[in-house]
C-alpha cells in the first residue's frame, strides 16, 4: 500500500514560456504545494495550491482537488476513474495569451481516468491520465 500521504514544496523562478513574455523579459516566481492523502486502500485525495508572481506585478492563485478511487489495485498497475476540480483567481485577463496567458476568475471541473505502471516504492514509475473538464469564467 502506498504511502498515508506525501507532500511536497516547490519554489521557481525562470522567464515567461512563450514567445511575447520572452522578448519582453517578462519572469514568474511560482510556489506549488502538493499534497496527496490516502483515506482508504481505495480512495486517495490530492489538494494543490499554486501562486505565481510575475516580474510585470501580476499575480495568480490557484487551488485544485482530486478523487482518485481505484478499481484496479496490482502491485505494478493501477487503473481508477477520477474527478477534479479548481479555481483561479488572478490580478488580470489575459485569455488571449499576450504576453502570457492568465484568468482572472476561472472554476473548472471534470473526470477521467488514470493508469499508473510501476510500485509505488519503485525507481521508476509511470503515470498517464486523461479528462474531460467543463469551464466557468
Amino acid at each position: 500500500m502506498a504511502p498515508k500521504k506525501f507532500n511536497a514544496f516547490e519554489l521557481e523562478h525562470y522567464p515567461v514560456q512563450n514567445g511575447p513574455g520572452h522578448v519582453m523579459e517578462i519572469y514568474r516566481t511560482c510556489f506549488t504545494n502538493y499534497n496527496e492523502f490516502v483515506l482508504s486502500k481505495r480512495l486517495k485525495q490530492i489538494v494543490s495550491l499554486e501562486g505565481n508572481y510575475y516580474s510585470d506585478f501580476e499575480k495568480d492563485a490557484t487551488v485544485v482537488g482530486r478523487t482518485e478511487f481505484f478499481v484496479i489495485q496490482k502491485p505494478l498497475f493501477k487503473f481508477s476513474p477520477l474527478a477534479e476540480g479548481g479555481y483561479t483567481l488572478g490580478s488580470v485577463n489575459r485569455r488571449n495569451g499576450y504576453p502570457y496567458w492568465m484568468a482572472d476568475s476561472r472554476l473548472y471541473g471534470g473526470g477521467g481516468l488514470a493508469l499508473q505502471w510501476g510500485a509505488d516504492t519503485g525507481k521508476a514509475r509511470f503515470n498517464v491520465d486523461t479528462s474531460f473538464f467543463g469551464e466557468i469564467d
